[in-house]
């Protein structure tokens, strides 16, 4: 009977042992990974906390889409003084957190003030108690101020329509590489601009050209690499494939962007 008993407690044991591997081996551990997509955009005075968060996305392996957790932590300036850095951060359902850092440019002066705060929100808002005839005369300011950025970027648009796209796209990426940490993976891809006919079947992993790490084997990076994408071939237009990678000591790669124009 005794015997019994104790092979009965092992059984037990040796399934409770199984079924806590089971639960780690498929516990989410990844962290999401952060893009932004914020090119042409400058860092200016008064900057909202929206105007940062726009066109900057948060995509988790499993969750999928969990930009509604994208927070900026902090905004610090750079040591030539015309650029910032502004530091996002955003988590899946598993409490995976993320961080990235992305550089922009400041347009005019650098702000005494870098990171947006309520006050500066509460202040723009209250411009519908000033009088009426000082309310007019902002608007038309503001208005004359929207003018001018649009012509001011239609300008950069016709300037920059008879450049080569895929250069372009490149000297981008390339870019982006530089501003990396020095322990961070890197993603190379064989072009960051291609032209397709509606209807083409496109293979990702293909478009890869090499990963490097300080630490990983640029094999075992190939396997954990992740792709973001939007691209429709049956529908013509412009889309893009994002790719990037975590190494094993949780530093996150460039966000190695693939322009895609369908015909």
């Amino acid at each position: 009977m005794k015997k019994h008993l104790i092979i009965i407690l092992v059984i037990l044991c040796l399934v409770m042992a199984g079924g806590t591997s089971f639960l780690f081996m498929h516990n989410d551990r990844q962290a999401p990974a952060i893009v932004v997509m914020k090119d042409g955009f400058s860092y200016h005075e008064g900057v909202t906390m929206d105007e940062l968060l726009s066109d900057v996305t948060a995509v988790d392996s499993r969750d999928g889409d969990v930009t509604s957790s994208l927070q900026v932590d902090d905004v610090y300036a750079n040591e030539d003084k015309a650029s910032v850095s502004v530091v996002y951060s955003a988590k899946d359902r598993s409490n995976n957190t993320v961080q990235t850092t992305y550089v922009m440019p400041v347009e005019g002066s650098l702000p005494d003030v870098l990171l947006p705060s309520d006050a500066g929100k509460g202040a723009s808002d209250g411009d519908n108690d000033l009088p009426e005839e000082e309310q007019e005369k902002k608007d038309k300011g503001d208005d004359e101020q929207e003018s001018a950025a649009e012509a001011q970027a239609d300008a950069k648009d016709e300037e920059g329509s008879d450049k080569d796209p895929r250069e372009t796209a490149r000297r981008e990426e390339e870019e982006k590489i530089e501003q990396l940490r020095a322990e961070s993976p890197r993603i190379r891809l064989k072009e960051y601009y291609i032209e397709v006919p509606a209807g083409t079947q496109l293979d990702q992993l293909s478009y890869i050209d090499s990963i490097e790490d300080d630490t990983d084997d640029s094999v075992d990076l190939f396997a954990r690499v992740q792709v973001y994408s939007n691209v429709d071939t049956a529908v013509p237009g412009s889309y893009e494939m994002t790719y990037y990678v975590l190494d094993s000591n949780g530093n996150q790669s460039n966000m190695a962007a693939l322009r895609v124009r369908v015909l």
